[in-house]
């Protein structure tokens, strides 16, 4: 198997985490304001600006920097982790905003640098295809997000949503580390030449 199948789960992985953080925190929003008190508008901002993440699909990333993107992806799940425990652990709303804006940054890194990826391993009218396979696993995120925000946290706590989600930080980290062991095979670019 060529290594371009291992990046693109590993890419599929990380626009998981990133979609259901992203509903996640909408779906919960309710119970924290209950519980820390928290002013509505702030934390909407925290909640609304996370979805700033996903503007990091959209801007070029470098196509000849493998090294440089795995390892933006990489520190970015890392970044991911941390402010997801920065969440968890908060007792007020402005480090709780201040977490899901780190996770928004965070996420915008592992996407951009993903996308980046995955243009270079898949150049031409393949690019496409292999951009569905992520953008469909990110919907399914979205809508999972929800369910899992609004099940978990009836059963527990709007902290143990977030909790449940720190292994689906580390199945990505460990895909891209995969995927960064087995370098995608040379393919060529059938692009037209530049002029």
């Amino acid at each position: 198997m060529s290594g371009r199948w291992p990046l693109l789960v590993a890419l599929s992985s990380c626009a998981l985490l990133v979609s259901v953080y992203a509903t996640m925190a909408i779906a919960i929003m309710p119970m924290v304001i209950i519980d820390l008190g928290a002013p509505p508008a702030i934390m909407q901002v925290g909640a609304y600006g996370y979805l700033l993440a996903f503007l990091g699909a959209l801007i070029p990333a470098p196509r000849r920097q493998r090294v440089l993107l795995i390892v933006s992806i990489a520190l970015g799940l890392v970044a991911f982790g941390l402010a997801t425990v920065l969440w968890i652990l908060s007792p007020m709303p402005s480090l709780l905003v201040g977490g899901r804006l780190l996770q928004a940054l965070a996420g915008a890194v592992v996407l951009w640098a993903g996308t980046g990826l995955v243009r270079a391993a898949f150049p031409g009218p393949e690019l496409w295809k292999a951009i569905l396979i992520p953008a469909g696993v990110a919907v399914v995120g979205l809508l999972a997000g929800l369910l899992i925000g609004l099940i978990v946290t009836e059963l527990f706590s709007w902290r143990v949503t977030f909790l449940l989600g720190l292994p689906l930080v580390a199945v990505a980290l460990v895909a891209v580390l995969i995927a960064a062991v087995k370098p995608p095979a040379a393919v060529p670019d059938h692009r037209l030449p530049a002029r």
